[in-house]
């Protein structure tokens, strides 16, 4: 499974007060509501290739988020 997060690692092998990770989540669907109300955006391997990269961006962030995302019962 590949989740939509965001990221902020500083180089090097010593932690940093700085890193960190969250994973973005969407609205729950597909009767999950009973479960919880969040759920993660969950992508397929050549859309997360996609997310990672640099220079994406955040209107096809956005997008990405919205229409790309694997629904829960997948």
């Amino acid at each position: 499974m590949f989740f939509g997060a965001l990221a902020q690692v500083y180089p090097g092998l010593e932690p940093h007060d700085g890193d960190g990770f969250v994973i973005i989540t969407a609205a729950s669907d597909s009767g999950m509501v009973d479960i919880h109300d969040r759920r993660p955006l969950v992508f397929l391997a050549e859309h997360a290739r996609e997310w990672i990269e640099p220079g994406l961006p955040a209107a096809r962030a956005e997008e990405m988020a919205k229409e790309l995302c694997r629904p829960a019962g997948r």
